[in-house]
């Protein structure tokens, strides 16, 4: 970090250093010394340089982000689509699978005790909200795919662009959260399973984890998104908000929850597997 300002403020840092020796030789020798007018007058030239500088370099500044709006604008209309498509997503699983009134704004679904409910609630085996008619295993897989591919493809195009603290959480969802991984391979987990007679229960529970990590990068990532909305907004760019919207009115028992008696039976089976493989693994 120490670094990093350092080489960013290089100039204005000698030109400081150089301000206060010329001051020091104005001071130290009298107001009357030819050393003394020779630091008065250093000290004043140093002062109109610093000035120049700063005010050429804000020109500058202010020219080069005027001409990255059109791509700032660009960026923003691709990772609000990502953005938009994750979370409604998720959206969709909670409102399909969990009881109750549904989050009404980002943070409270993105967040580790609005997924558990999903985790603990939604039917596998059932389909999810889509035509043609599709199991959630094969919705997971897909979406994990295409997020994935979005994900890439944003950063392939525009990592020369792309702000590093962006960057880094864009990074870090497509390649250290597992998230899109993790989606796409719950139908692998559960071909695997079935293949060897493993009876896991099939709610999302046992086949997929979110990291806490994997919270707040999607968060940082949709707090960029607002703060970019409304700047490119203010600059009357035409550009869609990321926000949650649900397509049908909330069933009092959600089509993709699993029954509890169903659920008891599944759990049960598979604590009396987990024992008989505990028993021959001791033989």
């Amino acid at each position: 970090m120490i670094k990093k300002l350092y080489k960013q403020y290089k100039l204005y840092l000698v030109l400081l250093i150089l301000i206060l020796m010329a001051f020091l030789l104005w001071k130290l020798n009298g107001p009357s010394g030819n050393i003394g007018d020779f630091g008065l007058n250093l000290f004043t030239e140093l002062i109109g340089i610093f000035i120049t500088v700063a005010l050429v370099e804000r020109i500058i500044s202010k020219q080069k982000s005027k001409e990255m709006i059109p791509v700032k604008a660009a960026v923003y209309r691709e990772i609000q689509v990502l953005m938009s498509r994750i979370i409604g997503f998720w959206a969709e699983v909670y409102d399909c699978s969990v009881p109750g009134d549904n989050p009404q704004n980002v943070r409270d679904l993105l967040n580790a005790d609005c997924f558990q409910k999903m985790r603990i609630n939604l039917n596998m085996d059932s389909n999810a909200n889509v035509y043609p008619e599709t199991t959630w295993w094969n919705w997971f897989e897909s979406n994990g795919k295409e997020f994935q591919d979005r994900c890439n493809a944003i950063l392939n195009r525009y990592f020369i662009y792309l702000e590093p603290n962006l960057y880094k959480e864009l990074h870090y969802l497509l390649n250290d959260s597992l998230l899109f991984d993790s989606m796409r391979n719950t139908v692998i987990i559960r071909r695997v399973d079935e293949r060897e007679g493993i009876p896991k229960p099939k709610v999302l529970e046992y086949y997929l984890y979110m990291q806490e990590s994997t919270y707040k990068t999607l968060l940082n990532i949709y707090d960029w998104c607002e703060e970019t909305y409304r700047e490119l907004t203010d600059l009357n760019y035409e550009v869609h908000k990321v926000q949650i919207n649900y397509a049908n009115k909330k069933l009092s028992v959600p089509k993709s929850m699993i029954d509890y008696s169903e659920l008891l039976e599944q759990t049960s089976k598979f604590i009396k597997w987990q024992e008989d493989h505990k028993v021959i693994e001791e033989q």
